[in-house]
């Protein structure tokens, strides 16, 4: 028996060799391992080589479920998941050689190259993910972003050798609403050829065309993901990446050309983002140098998109809060009323820098013009604080009082907010400036006044009545019992005596 052993130590360690991460892999290693035991035991007692036996067993099994088990994408490294199945040994090793490796050699270059890493799904997983469902169980086990899966055939078309490749891509994101999510999904779809032909004659070529529209696609897929997620550094990074590739290829092919396209837009889309973030940290603290990061991001807007209303509402608060440049910011306010459909904010933008400049009639007019309008449910809030900022900032500018009062009177009909305004805008303003919107404040107080004293006093409590026409409850509040028919007949004809 162990003449017989050693001549088929050889090939049962081939098959092995082979097989290892497969069940009967394992079996035959096991089988190994228990021969190599039993040829010990002219050496060692029994005992001993039963021990080691077990050790032996026990460290093969746990080496085999630990190679067996997915690689998960390391902490800040982008995990991309290349899972793709082919019939023949021959066409995956061909796929790995020149699809898969060119493949990751592209996603490594350029700015955002250094945080990809590549995983590649093993052969004896790749032929079971067949759809969404089983992609994304992958994509949660590798803690991955992005996964390409499909798989290649060899076929005769046309009378010569292709390998058809079916690819689909799936990229994870933070929660959306359900319409960003389904055009988002739309696009992948456009972008990524579900069917790609590659002639075996000079498949290395084409293999090498088709990663680098593979790497051009998934860069840009990524990139919208990370922008949705809140990663705008990297979104921006991975965009750049793209059109540098883009811009690099000659020719019209119909994704180069609509990735040509939409890159611009993406990246008009973070740097607005980034501008956003900027303009929210001011916010909270007022530091100037906000302002400045917001002026830099809102600089590299691609000049086709520098003239979208979100776009334009910031440049005109860049400018007056920066430069203080009224006039720049009206030529903004001026370009928002043309493309603001029914959104009233940037009214609210007009009637400001109309007041600062001294002309309260027009702010007016804007005010009540905007209450017609599409309004944001924080924005109003937000000009009144920035309203109350600019008056500590300029003590002079009395007429932003004016705009506070007018704001709380017809806006958000807080009748008392309104009176403190008015009230200080009369104590603080020149007697000869603004005379008719002094009026319009004096007898604004004195209205406003008699309502908050005719909401202060106490409301007569209301009896409800009762479907037998009498009063339900008595003086005190408690419930009266229900008269009886003989009793409500009784009473009608008193009535009817008096």
């Amino acid at each position: 028996m162990s003449n017989l052993d050693q001549k088929q130590l050889p090939g049962l360690l081939d098959y092995t060799q082979k097989h290892w991460e497969t069940w009967p892999g394992l079996l035959m290693a096991l089988l190994i391992a228990l021969i190599g035991s039993l040829s010990l035991t002219t050496f060692l007692p029994k005992p001993v080589v039963a021990v080691l036996f077990v050790v032996i067993e026990a460290m093969l099994t746990t080496v085999w479920f630990w190679m067996r088990r997915l690689p998960k994408t390391k902490r800040g490294k982008v995990g991309l998941v290349i899972c793709i199945s082919a019939e023949e040994k021959g066409e995956r090793t061909r796929i790995k050689e020149d699809f898969v490796r060119s493949l990751h050699e592209l996603l490594k270059r350029g700015q955002s190259g250094q945080y990809f890493q590549v995983i590649t799904v093993p052969d004896r997983i790749a032929p079971h993910i067949v759809d969404t469902d089983d992609a994304e169980k992958i994509v949660t086990k590798c803690k991955a972003h992005f996964i390409l899966f499909g798989r290649a055939r060899l076929r005769t078309i046309n009378s010569s050798e292709q390998h058809v490749l079916n690819l689909t891509g799936l990229v994870k994101h933070r929660p959306i609403p359900k319409e960003v999510s389904a055009q988002f999904s739309g696009e992948i779809s456009e972008l990524l050829p579900t069917k790609i032909l590659v002639n075996k004659q000079n498949d290395f070529k084409n293999f090498e065309f088709t990663s680098e529209l593979v790497n051009c696609v998934a860069k840009y897929i990524i990139g919208v993901a990370a922008a949705m997620s809140g990663d705008l550094a990297y979104a921006e990074q991975l965009q750049n990446d793209v059109l540098s590739a883009v811009s690099a290829r000659e020719g019209d092919f119909p994704i180069y050309k609509k990735l040509r396209d939409r890159v611009p837009f993406r990246l008009a889309e973070i740097h607005h983002q980034q501008a956003v973030v900027s303009y929210d940290r001011w916010l909270k603290n007022r530091d100037i140098l906000h302002m400045d990061q917001m002026g830099i991001y809102l600089q590299r807007i691609p000049r086709q998109y520098e003239n979208r209303y979100p776009v334009l509402i910031l440049r005109a608060i860049l400018a007056f809060v920066r430069d203080r440049d009224t006039a720049a910011a009206k030529g903004f306010i001026d370009k928002c009323e043309k493309v603001a459909g029914t959104d009233g904010t940037w009214l609210f933008s007009r009637a400001f820098v109309e007041a600062y400049e001294g002309d309260l009639k027009t702010a007016s007019r804007c005010y009540q013009k905007a209450m017609e309008m599409e309004i944001g449910s924080h924005l109003v809030s937000d000009v009144e604080e920035f309203l109350s900022w600019v008056f500590e900032q300029e003590p002079d500018k009395v007429q932003l009082l004016f705009c506070l009062g007018y704001i709380n009177e017809r806006i958000k009909d807080d009748g008392k907010l309104a009176v403190e305004h008015f009230s200080e805008f009369l104590d603080k303003c020149d007697r000869n400036c603004f005379p008719d919107e002094r009026k319009h404040a004096a007898k604004s107080i004195v209205k406003l006044k008699k309502m908050i004293e005719g909401q202060t006093a106490p409301p007569q409590p209301s009896m409800p009545r009762r479907s037998d026409g009498e009063n339900s409850r008595d003086g005190k509040g408690k419930r009266l019992p229900l008269k009886t028919k003989g009793q409500r007949k009784d009473n009608a004809k008193r009535i009817v005596k008096r």
